[in-house]
């Protein structure tokens, strides 16, 4: 199936987390396929609580992305997960059921951003799954592929940011814009 968009994203990222949501406002979500990239792929597994620097950091970008985006709910997570596994999740999950997949990948965010919980455990990765009626997505060598070429996709573009959309015009936005923006790009 061809998509109009491709966006990549992080789900550490609160502005991909919020760019995300306001896609699903404008009912614009079937339209984009979704690549997961690690923008931060030295973060640990399990998640780890953040030392002073970088938890004064993450509330400043917290803050930031309240201000930008009252509408969408967030709360501060102690700190911020490696999401290697939940992206080779939704990257398996796009390879068994596209619409399941994007399910997954939103309840993923939202689990994370509204909740603070960690999405490089694999039992919550497995319930979110389960929860989207997705089959055993773990021991994907395919995933592994689909993850891999997103990433050489996303590095070879040379932005370097999340969320990143492109049209398939070419043209793209890169990081959160506002509600009108991001709909009269989409249209």
């Amino acid at each position: 199936m061809t998509l109009d968009f491709v966006l990549y994203s992080d789900f550490n990222c609160p502005f991909c987390y919020v760019f995300g949501e306001r896609v699903i406002a404008l009912n614009f979500a079937d339209r984009i396929e979704w690549r997961g990239v690690q923008h931060a792929p030295h973060l640990p597994i399990p998640m780890a609580q953040a030392g002073p620097t970088f938890a004064s950091e993450l509330a400043r970008e917290v803050q930031f992305v309240q201000r930008l985006a009252p509408e969408v709910p967030i709360a501060l997570p102690c700190g911020k997960p490696n999401t290697g596994p939940a992206i080779r999740a939704v990257a398996a999950a796009m390879n068994l059921a596209p619409r399941k997949a994007h399910r997954l990948a939103t309840s993923l965010y939202r689990v994370f951003w509204q909740h603070g919980t960690d999405i490089s455990d694999p039992l919550v990765i497995r319930e979110l799954a389960d929860q989207a009626n997705l089959a055993d997505l773990s021991n994907t060598p395919d995933a592994v592929k689909t993850v891999a070429g997103w990433h050489e996709a996303w590095l070879e573009r040379g932005v370097g940011s999340v969320p990143d959309l492109i049209r398939q015009d070419g043209e793209s936005i890169t990081g959160l814009v506002d509600l009108d923006t991001l709909r009269q790009f989409m249209q």
